[in-house]
């Protein structure tokens, strides 16, 4: 049989080999509770990116919308601005060629009416004439006769 020192050292190697043991299972288990740590870890880590992105994303998506919204605006302000300058440039310059059109019709029509006035006034004139001599020459010959 075994004496009583040899006892104690067999509880003692029994003690040390269960705390051996224990603390294995917990470093075993702290190992793996820091491996679940790191692995929750990780998964929060990926949400956090990747609600980022999504924000990133999304505020992306909202600029580039402004920007879009933006550019048709100023497109369509210089189109009309455009449309307008060559609008009042194209009338003006047809008003004006319009006008000087009819002014110089116009006084085509005048010189015309003048010429005809004084034309009229000379055949008029040359009119009294004849028949005046018309006139004189057939009092004459009713006198002769």
């Amino acid at each position: 049989m075994t004496s009583p020192d040899n006892d104690d050292k067999m509880t003692n190697s029994n003690i040390e080999t269960n705390d051996q043991e224990s603390s294995n299972d917990r470093e075993g288990n702290s190992a793996s509770g820091s491996e679940s740590c790191t692995r929750q870890e990780s998964h929060s880590t990926d949400d956090e990116v990747k609600n980022i992105k999504d924000g990133l994303t999304r505020d992306e998506t909202i600029l580039v919308h402004r920007l879009r919204s933006i550019v048709i605006l100023i497109m369509t302000a210089i189109g009309i601005a455009v449309s307008y300058f060559l609008y009042r440039l194209l009338h003006d310059a047809e008003v004006n060629d319009f006008e000087l059109e009819f002014e110089g019709v116009a006084e085509m029509v005048i010189d015309a009416l003048k010429g005809t006035s004084s034309n009229m006034r000379q055949c008029l004139l040359q009119h009294r004439i004849l028949t005046r001599r018309d006139s004189t020459i057939l009092s004459n010959s009713n006198k002769h006769k």
